[in-house]
């Protein structure tokens, strides 16, 4: 028996993003993911919690084209092969100067190897957007964690 495990994985943001192309709803609710056409009927069902639990037998799948059966089905089966504690984007910040004559929108950046404050743009020359693993090697003293979203 031949058997191979797939490297492919997948994060909640593009899943959504892959359903939304066919009109379909994800609701992520009590340790559940749930896809949903717009009339609110199942179509699909992964666990939240747990890998490789995927249920396509629902009627609603069934009621799919076949493009749609296809690209539904391959889009879960990824997901529901990526360990959940990896379906999660990385949460994302930007440090704000915490110092008594630090302007109001003053934020920690990288420009090229030096470290200045900014407006908290990032440019294709600097960074001041860091993510959680990032922040691990960054020395956050006189600075406040401002989460960024989207």
């Amino acid at each position: 028996m031949k058997y191979s495990k797939s490297n492919e994985k997948m994060k909640y943001s593009e899943f959504i993003k892959n359903m939304g192309l066919f009109n379909l709803n994800v609701e992520i609710s009590y340790g559940w993911v749930y896809v949903r056409d717009n009339d609110r009927n199942t179509v699909c069902i992964l666990s939240k919690d747990k890998a490789y639990l995927l249920d396509v037998n629902h009627t609603h799948f069934d009621n799919l084209d076949e493009f749609a059966k296809e690209v539904v089905f391959k889009n879960a089966t990824i997901l529901a092969n990526t360990p959940p504690e990896e379906r999660e984007e990385e949460k994302r910040y930007r440090l704000k100067a915490n110092l008594p004559q630090a302007e109001p929108n003053n934020f920690l950046c990288l420009y090229g190897d030096d470290w200045i404050l900014s407006d908290g743009e990032d440019t294709g020359y600097s960074q001041s957007v860091f993510t959680e693993s990032e922040l691990k090697y960054i020395d956050e003293t006189g600075f406040v964690r401002e989460e960024v979203t989207g």
